[in-house]
């Protein structure tokens, strides 16, 4: 287990005012004002409910306290001061039925919890054990008449870290919301609510484990631990009474004395004992990691001092979900060196970033020169992050560890890098060459990570970085081991350094295999199901991340952000669904003639390095000069020819040499197809299948360059009826009847009023937004995204631009 030392706490507190305590009745909202939420918090909510279905699981207070490690302390606790509470129970207020309903309800029961607080906890500093046992750490503040400082959530109550200073969730530790619900399992009807609450929590705290809320429903409370799987429900039981009579004789109290012990057992633990690791709400300014850190190099081992301080920047980005990974990014300095700290909480039975690259650090290369018996090789795959700490601050936790890495600073996003040259028009001549420096380096990187054992799955504009002229991957934290490791040492001590199993997690890898990557980038093979995963599909993700670096459509669309007209995306780039998204491109990648202006990309040589990108489209979609996109259709593991000469105009002739043998059976060719393909500059006609017609954006059909048709007879029949209109005859890639639709439109307006469209699956489709949909669980659920409804902070290094895509990462 790694241990931090917090050096420097910073809160992040800026001096402010805040409001009262207690509210006057005069200042209080009416009932029709309390309720309105806007229609967006609504949908968020109803998303995180959806998210949140069937993960939940209700335990008794005892059994929660032992799945969060607290058993000893709650029992130690509990056998001490029960007796105490019992005692002091008639400090607790009375609601009367006739006090109800004179204000809004959630006022009623917040109001009352609060006097009831305010009593106890007077009564209880009154006791001898008070200093030990009875002391709240957590102040108590209103929130419910305005919202949380730059947030637009208003809890009822908040226990915050500090009574001084502007609240934000920055600065809270606990919430309380306040219902009065009849119903059994009335948490689960306010789910959403109390989910968008934890989700505030977790963005603004990297180091938390868990996000403890308490549920006032009526006069009883419950207690809500929501973890990286799902939550824990547990009642404390009640707290305040609905009876005239509360004498010792009446058996409520002995009940409600041991709901307020466990209240306060809750209230009086430390931050770092409840779900806050470093036990306070941000990340201190200066952090010391400890001496059971293994050094991550070889320079780091020779030093004589054990503990190395980071110091900790602003935040650049963070990937937060309800469920699921959670990543944070932290501009820092170590060692006078610009770094960036990163916290991530993966699950345990998937493979660990630094893990990854502890591989990749300690793989040798061959040497350059056989024949030379001093050349022994050099250490590393080149242009990857260089790693000064790294390890595991929580090993597990319901399934899930918390990691910390601090890394070398890469730079740029390549995408943003090239944004910036293109606009500079001094800079401007030199885009190509850098283009083509930089691709060659990315290749080369690929490679030598892929025979050191190590598939990267997750190449995009954010992922690739550019400085001092040279491009780095990272990020490899969807990586996967690709080759088997013998058991030594090397493998034992990573294996014990980040707790996992080699072979659990591989197997695990392998079966997210289809559902790992950006969307935006992902190969074509992969939105079209495969369950194969190779070095390909990762050039194919560099191929689309250099369109986008070129791409005009972020320029045209940053000129006219004060005009209202939306600017059409190139068809390349425009992402319904997967099926698609794969279909448009295969279809764009037909003819060299359109290739480019698909995805948006000038033609001009001056403008844009069009041979290094047509050469990767020949690599990647072509073999013996005939296009793959049946083969990719019909068989996800079908074998290529590997296409020297077009490999050699975008990578090194090392990296030519080296993938050779990774990608290729000994030159085994691509059998005859058993239908007509398409060869490049060939005039003959493409057949396509009908269905996959109708699938296709019908202007990409008409436009893509080679010539397509498609029999009528083969076409699905159509009823004969005179409101009916026929389907369309497409005669050598030239329509029968000019339409508008033979122009350069949009996938958008070409499917608008096209006929019902069939996909491969056979599942009928009327409305191209279900297609969009993203499956429950996946990875980018970030606040403001459309699976999980929240915001997204843009950073400018070592983060990415998210560009139309349904989400960071679509991952299950």
């Amino acid at each position: 287990m790694m241990t931090v030392d917090n050096v420097e706490a910073d809160l992040g507190m800026k001096p402010g005012m805040e409001m009262d305590m207690k509210a006057t009745p005069q200042s209080r909202p009416g009932p029709n004002e309390y309720h309105e939420h806007k229609p967006e918090t609504r949908l968020r909510r109803e998303k995180l409910a959806i998210a949140l279905s069937g993960l939940g699981k209700s335990l008794e207070f005892e059994e929660l306290v032992e799945e969060l490690g607290l058993s000893r302390e709650f029992g130690d606790y509990e056998a001490k001061t029960l007796d105490l509470f019992i005692e002091t129970v008639d400090q607790v207020p009375v609601i009367r039925s006739q006090e109800v309903g004179a204000s809004p309800l959630e006022s009623d029961y917040v109001r009352c919890f609060m006097e009831m607080f305010y009593a106890l906890d007077l009564a209880l500093s009154k006791s001898t054990l008070a200093a030990v046992y009875f002391k709240v750490v957590y102040p108590v503040i209103d929130r419910q008449y305005a919202p949380v400082y730059k947030s637009t959530l208003k809890p009822d109550l908040v226990f915050a870290f500090s009574p001084s200073g502007t609240t934000t969730f920055n600065n809270i530790h606990l919430v309380l919301e306040a219902k009065r619900d009849s119903h059994v399992d009335a948490y689960q009807r306010h789910i959403g609510q109390l989910a968008d609450y934890a989700l505030a929590l977790r963005e603004c705290q990297p180091t938390r484990t868990f996000v403890p809320l308490l549920f006032l429903c009526g006069h009883c409370l419950d207690l809500l631990v929501f973890t990286n799987r799902g939550y824990f429900h547990a009642p404390l039981g009640p707290v305040l009474y609905e009876a005239t009579n509360h004498r010792q004789s009446n058996p409520l109290r002995q009940v409600v004395g041991k709901s307020l012990c466990r209240l306060w057992f809750l209230l009086t633990l430390p931050a770092n004992r409840f779900g806050l690791l470093l036990g306070t709400p941000g990340v201190p300014k200066r952090l010391r990691f400890l001496a059971d850190v293994v050094p991550a190099t070889a320079e780091d081992a020779g030093r004589a001092s054990g503990d190395d301080i980071v110091h900790v920047g602003e935040l650049l980005n963070f990937n937060v979900r309800i469920t699921g990974r959670c990543t944070y990014l932290y501009m820092a300095t170590f060692r006078d060196k610009a770094a960036i700290l990163k916290f991530s909480s993966t699950p345990t039975n998937r493979l660990p970033e630094g893990a990854v690259y502890r591989v990749l650090e300690n793989y040798k290369r061959p040497p350059a020169n056989d024949d030379d018996p001093t050349d022994s090789g050099d250490q590393g795959v080149p242009n990857s992050p260089k790693v000064f700490l790294s390890g595991n601050l929580v090993e597990d936790f319901d399934g899930f560890r918390l990691e910390f890495l601090a890394m070398e600073h890469c730079g740029t996003p390549i995408v943003s890098h090239f944004q910036s040259v293109l606009s500079d028009k001094d800079s401007r001549p030199n885009a190509n060459a850098q283009a083509e420096l930089y691709v060659r380096q990315v290749t080369s990187t690929l490679t030598t990570a892929l025979a050191a054992g190590v598939l990267h799955r997750d190449i995009s504009a954010g992922n690739i970085a550019v400085k001092d002229g040279k491009a780095f991957v990272i990020d490899w934290g969807y990586a996967k081991l690709v080759k088997s490791f013998p058991d030594d040492d090397f493998t034992k001590e990573v294996a014990k350094r980040w707790s996992f199993d080699w072979e659990a997690v591989n197997r695990m890898e392998t079966t997210k295999d289809p559902f790992t990557g950006t969307p935006l980038y992902m190969s074509v093979r992969l939105h079209l199901g495969s369950t194969k995963r190779g070095i390909y599909d990762d050039l194919e993700s560099l191929l689309y991340v250099m369109l986008d670096a070129f791409s005009s459509r972020e320029r045209a669309s940053r000129g006219k952000k004060s005009s209202s007209k939306k600017i059409a995306q190139p068809p390349g780039f425009v992402f319904y669904s997967g099926e698609v998204a794969a279909l448009t491109r295969l279809s764009c990648t037909l003819s060299s003639k359109c290739f480019l202006g698909k995805f948006g990309v000038s033609a001009d040589p001056q403008s844009a390095p069009c041979t290094m990108l047509d050469a990767m489209r020949r690599f990647l979609f072509f073999s013996d000069g005939i296009h793959l996109g049946d083969r990719i259709q019909e068989n996800d593991d079908f074998p290529r020819t590997f296409d020297d000469s077009a490999a050699k105009a975008f990578m090194s002739k090392e990296t030519v040499l080296a993938i050779l043998p990774l990608v290729c059976d000994d030159g085994r060719q691509v059998p005859q197809s058993p239908l007509p393909l398409a060869k490049e500059g060939d005039a003959s006609p493409v057949r396509i299948n009908s269905n996959e017609l109708m699938s296709m954006p019908a202007a990409l059909l008409l436009s893509s360059g080679a010539p397509a048709y498609a029999e009528e007879g083969n076409l699905p029949p159509t009823p004969s009826s005179a409101g009916r209109a026929k389907p369309p005859t497409f005669n050598l890639g030239k329509p029968a009847n000019p339409s508008p639709l033979s122009k350069e439109a949009t996938p958008a307006e070409a499917l608008e009023g096209s006929p019902r469209r069939v996909l491969r699956s056979g599942k009928a489709l009327d409305n191209p937004a279900k297609e969009n949909a993203e499956p429950a669980g996946n990875s980018s659920t970030k606040r403001g995204s459309p699976s999980a409804g929240g915001s997204k902070r843009t950073a400018n290094a070592q983060s990415g631009r998210m560009l139309q895509q349904p989400g960071k990462r679509a991952r299950k």
